[in-house]
């Protein structure tokens, strides 16, 4: 037989070989060199950084109040990872064989010489790294706390303006809800003001001699929907006082007549013509004038006088002295005042009611057709 360490040729049943002395039976010790030891140390060493750098990256992306329970959960995979790679490692064939040799030959002194500094330095930095991960899971875990305690703040003072903008909501819509109203109330009091102005100033105007407002005052005494049809009714009846019996009959006002012409010599269509342009204040007068002129048949001065019934510059003096003539002319009835229906009869009845000649102002066919409206009570 051999010794399978150093190949010599020995007798059977030896347990020692007398060159070697080692166990001609036993596999031949392998040895390993400093720098393979290193570099089975480096490998295993870099293969676990690798891992603790990776699962760090995976640790860093969580953010949340579980971050403390994924810390622990990574530092028990760390260490299973760990154990595993090493196992892994060991269980490479020289690495089983080294071990196997040292096992056989006693290479207790040989892993602790070779391996236990690169096992205390995996140590070493094993602890610095736990120690580090430590530090930021208490690091972060104390910004969450920190930060949990903020949001909490933030959401109770959130909740406080929230309740005071509901409550100010709430006020505001009652606010509105009132304003509507009080704008509603104000709109029909502005709509009730206006219709009371307006009655107002033509109920001054129609005792102003305004007989366009006259007019209107007659309409709204007659019509029993508008709501002040009573006042009207009084007004026109008051307006209408006016003009009865000698409170009709006032002092003549001066007309300023174009410098050198004498009024007395004007013809029909020439004061027609001054008529269409002259001043509401001397319509009354200017009617008077005419009746009194000298030149003017009596028929022409009853023309004119009944086109003033349609035309009386907006004086109702005009209409009513037009009209006192007219009544007094034909022996008809002239009342109330403005009531000209008899007077519009007798004019058509006429014998001589032609006309004297086609003027400036109306033809015959329009006489009479400014009789005005009577309210019906």
């Amino acid at each position: 037989m051999k010794c399978k360490t150093c190949g010599k040729a020995l007798e059977s049943g030896l347990i020692v070989c007398p060159s070697c002395g080692k166990d001609p039976d036993a596999e031949p010790e392998i040895k390993l060199s400093s720098t393979q030891i290193k570099s089975i140390g480096n490998q295993v060493r870099g293969e676990f950084l690798k891992g603790i750098v990776w699962w760090l990256g995976i640790l860093s992306l969580v953010f949340g109040f579980g971050l403390l329970q994924v810390y622990r959960g990574t530092i028990t995979r760390v260490r299973n990872e760990m154990v595993r790679r090493i196992a892994d490692e060991f269980k490479q064939p020289k690495i089983r064989e080294t071990m196997e040799s040292v096992a056989s030959n006693s290479a207790e002194r040989l892993l602790l010489r070779q391996i236990q500094p690169q096992v205390d330095r995996f140590k070493k930095e094993m602890a610095e790294t736990s120690d580090l991960t430590r530090d930021l899971a208490n690091a972060t875990q104390s910004q969450l706390i920190k930060l949990s305690a903020e949001i909490t703040q933030t959401s109770s003072n959130l909740q406080h303006k929230i309740g005071i903008l509901d409550a100010r909501i709430a006020d505001a819509e009652k606010s509105e809800e009132h304003l509507q109203t009080t704008l509603l109330e104000s709109q029909n009091a502005l709509a009730e003001l206006k219709v009371h102005s307006r009655f107002i100033l033509v109920a001054a105007s129609a005792q102003a001699d305004d007989r366009t407002a006259y007019d209107q005052l007659t309409k709204w005494a007659g019509d029993t929907r508008y709501p002040l049809h009573e006042e009207a009714w009084k007004i026109y009846r008051i307006v209408q006082g006016e003009y009865w019996g000698e409170r009709g009959q006032k002092n003549w006002r001066v007309i300023d007549w174009m410098p050198g012409r004498d009024p007395n010599k004007l013809t029909l269509v020439e004061l027609q013509q001054v008529w269409r342009s002259l001043s509401s204040e001397f319509a009354r007068d200017f009617v008077n004038c005419v009746w009194n002129h000298k030149t003017l048949t009596k028929d022409e001065k009853l023309y004119f006088l009944h086109g003033v019934l349609s035309d009386s510059r907006n004086s109702l003096y005009a209409a009513d002295a037009a009209a006192r003539l007219l009544a007094d002319e034909g022996k008809v009835k002239y009342n109330p005042p403005f009531d000209f229906a008899q007077i519009v009869t007798w004019w058509a009845a006429r014998a001589t009611n032609s006309v004297p000649a086609k003027t400036a102002n109306q033809t015959s066919e329009s006489i009479g057709a400014g009789t005005a409206p009577q309210p019906q009570r």
